[in-house]
């Protein structure tokens, strides 16, 4: 059952859009260097209320166990924390995990 941790990312005011930007593809490319990480798309929210224009990063792993060591990877590693509190310094990061459904479990 797939895990998709989807990131909000929104830039802080004043911040240029291509430093923004070299940032995000940086993160892009950093996780998809992780062997938990199947995938990770990169997009900008065009309909969506309050986040519109936000940008979302979604990052799929095959299950909780390489969810988790992705997340161990990511919140262990210096270099990750690093990056991370530039990362800060540009945008705001909102994460959200979520699961595939397995309708044969769903009562009827």
């Amino acid at each position: 059952m797939s895990v998709v941790s989807s990131v909000v990312v929104q830039p802080l005011p004043g911040v240029e859009i291509g430093d923004f930007l070299a940032v995000l593809k940086g993160m892009q490319e950093r996780l998809s260097t992780l062997e938990a990480v199947d995938s990770v798309q990169v997009g900008v929210i065009t309909i969506g209320g309050p986040a519109t224009n936000s940008f979302v990063v979604a990052i799929t792993s095959a299950d909780w166990e390489a969810f988790g060591k992705a997340q161990a990877a990511v919140y262990t590693d210096p270099e990750w924390a690093a990056a991370l509190i530039e990362a800060g310094k540009v945008a705001t990061w909102q994460t959200f995990a979520s699961q595939d459904i397995d309708w044969g479990l769903v009562p009827s």
